[in-house]
């Protein structure tokens, strides 16, 4: 349970949630990654409140708006790393509009790999 919880992000600003177990870091990930609904209070975006968003909008905003790096990292072993950075891009637009955008989309990903230190590593399992 949180309890007086307000939290202000900047755009393009990057946050790390650290603390003890138990002290609420999951529940508020999963809050602001509207994963889970607060009981009380709201979350909001640019001003506009996301609580009452139906499931499509809030899918919609996880592919295209934040995003997580989970702490067991979830990749899927059988793709390399440039696969698994490029697998948000392909839900993002589905198979279709995939085709169109795939060597767009890994463009973008190889530059994120090569940003975080793991250009090198694009093929990597």
């Amino acid at each position: 349970m949180l309890k007086g919880v307000d939290l202000k992000v900047a755009p393009g600003e990057f946050l790390a949630v650290v603390g003890a177990s138990g002290v609420g870091k999951s529940t508020l990930l999963n809050l602001l990654g509207l994963l889970d609904e607060p009981t009380r209070g709201d979350v909001r975006l640019g001003g506009r409140s996301l609580v009452a968003l139906p499931p499509r909008e809030k899918d919609a905003l996880r592919t295209t708006t934040f995003g997580f790096v989970f702490q067991l990292y979830h990749l899927l072993p059988e793709f390399t790393a440039l696969e698994n950075v490029t697998l948000p891009a392909m839900v993002r637009y589905g198979p279709l509009r995939w085709w169109w955008e795939r060597r767009r989309s890994r463009r973008r990903a190889r530059e994120l790999l090569e940003r975080v230190g793991l250009g090198e590593r694009v093929e990597h399992r």
